[in-house]
């Protein structure tokens, strides 16, 4: 049969971040909220620093960053929303974390378990954690290997209402053999492991505090998913007025020195625009939520509004129908031979090399973004050893007259499948 062929493309969405200069002052960067400081050494051997937030001193450094969307939880594995991801990083952390570079290293941990190290065993299903020493919470109650014990039990309790068990229900046991030791036997081989109890950019994972959640129901855990007053990251959570703002003070006990920053507040904007008017009039340092539509204006307001752009994990795209054109979704026909024209790669590739992806990303994106290599772009699935196809029509044209598919008068290449 004849088939005609469209034109596809694929173009990546990006994030961004906005920082304001108060009073139209020279533009400075405010300090990234969780970028600690260098550690200082504890008031003694394993000692906690302090049991309380530290409070904010009379001239100390605090900025203000804008959400147009208030949290609906702020504790890992109560919440998927962007906007509580984001605090959860800042106030409970994981065993590792995901760098917005895609890099997985380690948080609470010494080191990222793999083979060499001896952290993943030979038959890949036993994976052992090895936590720092003097590890504590906000309060300055220790954080052990006993807390990830626990948040496993937490999370797989029918009576928690968790967003997702995904891979936790792989787990055979959590073990503690010693307060700095987590050994965790899977049921199944589960390559996806450093995504579990660990945080990053799209990933909420942190760990639990088994003294303030232990024993308690699930109706009771709620006041805490939705204000934790005890934490790990470099933040904790001391006032939180729905609708209005939240305020976070430096964790005392936060493992790799105390925060930078003495106060950070979150107002709750309606949207983007009131957004752009808070930084504009200095109410607020900073919002991480801007569109590509956004660029043009806030490049305009330089040097008073500086802009930074993160390329996100999110992109446009078509997906070829790989199956034959009579089944449901073009998979599962027991003679699955593939759906014409796209089970030839010939005509795959010259779809990819026909079309200017770098154009559309120059044009639409203001060239903030790059033409993604795969599904996973920016992000810790990344391989980063794909090249992207460059733009090449007369490339493209060859594969298609090779395939059969001809150009005909009417500008559109058709050929017989």
């Amino acid at each position: 049969m004849k088939q005609k062929l469209s034109i596809l493309f694929s173009l990546m969405v990006l994030a961004s971040i906005v920082l304001a200069a108060c009073g139209g002052a020279p533009a400075t960067e405010a300090p990234a909220p969780e970028a600690p400081a260098e550690a200082t050494e504890a008031p003694g051997a394993c000692e906690p620093a302090g049991t309380e937030p530290i409070a904010f001193p009379d001239g100390g450094k605090s900025v203000t960053g804008a959400y147009d969307q208030e949290p609906d939880a702020v504790v890992p594995y109560f919440t998927q929303m962007s906007y509580a991801v984001w605090v959860t990083q800042m106030t409970l952390v994981g065993l590792g974390e995901w760098t917005d570079e895609g890099a997985f290293i380690p948080e609470l941990a010494v080191e990222v378990p793999s083979a060499d190290n001896g952290g993943v065993s030979a038959d890949g299903l036993t994976i052992t954690w090895k936590l720092k020493d003097c590890l504590f919470w906000s309060d300055g109650a220790p954080l052990t290997a006993e807390d990830v014990v626990f948040t496993w039990g937490f999370v797989m309790d029918p009576g928690n209402a968790v967003t997702s068990r995904t891979g936790y229900d792989k787990i055979a046991s959590v073990e503690a053999p010693d307060a700095t030791t987590v050994v965790i036997t899977f049921s199944e081989l589960y390559p996806a492991w450093p995504t579990l109890f660990t945080q990053g950019p799209n990933n909420a994972g942190g760990i639990l505090p088994k003294h303030i959640l232990e024993g308690v129901t699930a109706a009771e855990s709620d006041p805490f998913t939705r204000m934790p007053t005890v934490g790990s990251g470099p933040f904790v959570i001391t006032e939180w007025i729905p609708g209005d703002y939240m305020t976070l003070l430096p964790n005392p006990n936060y493992h790799k020195g105390r925060a930078i920053l003495d106060r950070l507040q979150i107002r709750f904007v309606a949207d983007s625009a009131a957004a752009l008017a808070a930084l504009q009039t200095g109410d607020v340092d900073f919002y991480p939520n801007f569109s590509e539509g956004d660029i043009a204006t806030l490049e305009s307001l330089a040097p008073a509004v500086v802009l930074t752009v993160d390329p996100g994990s999110n992109f446009e795209h078509y997906f070829f129908n790989m199956g034959r054109v009579d089944g449901v979704d073009g998979r599962g026909a027991a003679d699955n031979e593939g759906f014409c024209p796209f089970k030839d790669v010939r005509v795959r590739k010259a779809l990819t090399l026909g079309i200017n992806r770098q154009a559309i990303v120059d044009a639409l994106l203001f060239g903030k973004t790059t033409v993604p290599v795969s599904q996973w772009p920016n992000s810790g699935w990344t391989n980063t050893s794909l090249t992207v196809d460059g733009y090449d029509p007369d490339a493209a044209a060859a594969l298609l007259d090779e395939a059969g598919y001809t150009l005909g008068a009417d500008g559109i290449r058709a050929g017989e499948c």
